[in-house]
């Protein structure tokens, strides 16, 4: 499909699926999809999985996968009750919204997982617990699909470095206490740490503002019991 025939076929999608919420959060969605390449993300996602979206925020990618996967499985979850209650004003069937951190969330119960832009917000100390959880959130096999901003160009570094200054210090848009950007050796080093495969990592920010890089991993199948039935919430 053409780019922006697809573009506009996305906004129309939003446009429907969030008439229901505030204006603000209405344009923070708009902004956020302009921002963001969620169909280059989207590329990347396992079809007919249990999928979980950890930060979902007001679940934008989770509304975008129900359109192109209806039969799918699909959660979110965040830590700020004002997005979660947003979330769950969108009209789109049989999506699961919950107050939560990765952490809680069960034992190898997903078999795809996304985090999108959400490591930035956290110190050395909790980026290595994080995707701990994420890994023992995985089934066997399962895969992690994680987006962030790069340090390069450094022009695009500095630009959302000031923007998430701004909506985490100042304006408190986003809920954490730290913004540390690292380069892309330093999270594909800290996903294999978390025993996750060596990750294949993609720039996926051609025609977008700011530096989106991509990595995909996996959990390997080095167990036979983990695995859960998957249950919608």
């Amino acid at each position: 499909m053409n780019p922006m025939i697809r573009g506009l076929s996305e906004v129309r999608h939003l446009a429907s699926c969030y008439r229901r919420t505030s204006l603000r959060t209405r344009l923070h969605v708009y902004g956020r999809w302009f921002l963001c390449p969620f169909n280059r993300i989207l590329e990347h996602l396992p079809e007919d999985t249990c999928h979980l979206d950890v930060g979902c925020g007001h679940g934008i990618l989770l509304t975008l996968m129900r359109r192109a996967h209806p039969q799918q499985v699909l959660r979110g979850i965040d830590p700020s009750h004002q997005k979660i209650e947003q979330a769950r004003d969108v009209i789109s069937p049989d999506l699961s919204f919950e107050v939560s951190s990765i952490e809680d969330v069960e034992r190898a119960s997903c078999d795809s997982l996304s985090v999108v832009d959400v490591l930035y917000l956290l110190s050395a100390s909790q980026l290595s617990g994080f995707l701990r959880a994420c890994h023992v959130a995985l089934r066997p096999n399962g895969v992690l699909v994680v987006k962030e901003t790069s340090r390069t160009p450094y022009w695009k570094f500095f630009l959302t470095l000031v923007q998430e200054l701004f909506a985490v210090k100042i304006f408190r848009i986003t809920k954490g206490r730290h913004v540390v950007i690292r380069p892309a050796e330093a999270i594909a080093k800290a996903l294999v740490e978390a025993g996750f495969t060596p990750p294949t990592v993609q720039r996926i920010d051609r025609g977008y503002s700011h530096p989106h890089t991509l990595f995909v991993s996996r959990t390997g199948a080095d167990s036979k019991d983990r695995r859960l039935p998957c249950v919608s919430r």
